[in-house]
């Protein structure tokens, strides 16, 4: 159908009958009149060149981070985090356990007065009911809660990032799962990972196997959403190689460049390696308030 455009979820809907497929570019829109797309989203560190110069607001950063957690745990369904024992998910970890055990003490609360004394809950039953939400005062406002942060790792046998996981859940209290696999359940598994990631970049590939894996887990376990650590590194230039910038414009180009590319990496990955599952993953470390402070 010459001069046709059509839009799709997924590069399989449109490889037979399109000639001519890009990805649709993130903060766009596009104009069905002027066949244009335009960016609606422009954001104050979009241009390489405006580099910051006030100083760096650590009391604003983290209360606008800890805000970016709690508005992900808006949720009526079970969840977990994703927790490599680094220091970008045991953040988020570490601030959806805090959450989690001050939305199950306000439930004991509101049990405890509604009954005249509190219910001792089993490990395995979710309790609470109520809508979710933030309220004025930036707090997670709901009487729903689980009755233990379940976080999930996985790794090679012996891996390090493994026992740093089971190091920061140990410390937090979470309820912990490990997963293990082995190269060959890796390489039996690539085919189907190319196949949701549509993509041949071996890097996004490589990563995305061992997440590919766990989100089976992770779903048959009943979990329906995990909170994960993608975007720090892009952000606050957390990778090695960014220690070897030779000045701070330098710095800012390349983190501004791989947050420009993180919706064909990491965000790609995070994307569907879990919803190859039916599992949502969500990424507070991108959220819109944490980059433009």
């Amino acid at each position: 159908m010459p001069g046709a455009v059509f839009f799709a979820s997924e590069l399989k809907c449109l490889y037979s009958v399109c000639d001519k497929i890009i990805s649709f570019p993130p903060g766009h829109i596009y104009d069905s009149k002027t066949d244009k797309m335009t960016r609606y989203y422009q954001p104050k560190w979009w241009d390489p060149t405006n580099v910051p110069t006030a100083p760096v607001n650590y009391k604003l950063l983290r209360e606008t981070f800890e805000k970016s957690v709690r508005k992900r745990l808006m949720a009526e369904v079970p969840y977990g985090v994703l927790l490599s024992g680094g220091l970008d998910s045991s953040l988020v970890a570490s601030i959806a356990q805090r959450e989690t055990l001050r939305l199950k003490a306000a439930a004991m609360a509101q049990m405890q007065s509604t009954n005249g004394e509190a219910k001792e809950v089993e490990d395995n039953e979710d309790k609470g009911e109520g809508l979710v939400g933030i309220d004025d005062e930036n707090k997670l406002s709901t009487l729903t809660y689980l009755p233990q942060l379940n976080s999930f790792s996985i790794g090679l046998p012996n891996a390090p990032d493994t026992k740093a996981a089971k190091e920061v859940a140990k410390f937090l209290g979470t309820k912990h799962h490990d997963m293990t696999f082995t190269i060959e359940e890796g390489l039996n598994a690539l085919t189907d990972v190319i196949y949701h990631l549509e993509t041949f970049d071996v890097t996004t590939i490589r990563a995305s196997t061992p997440m590919f894996l766990l989100s089976r887990k992770i779903k048959a376990m009943g979990v329906k959403m995990v909170l994960s650590g993608e975007g720090s590194d892009e952000i606050f230039g957390g990778y090695l190689y960014f220690h070897a910038a030779p000045d701070k414009e330098a710095f800012h180009a390349e983190t501004v460049r791989r947050v420009k590319n993180l919706h064909l990496s990491d965000c790609l990955r995070a994307n569907k390696s879990t919803s190859a599952w039916g599992l949502e993953a969500r990424v507070p470390f991108l959220d819109k308030q944490v980059s433009n402070i």
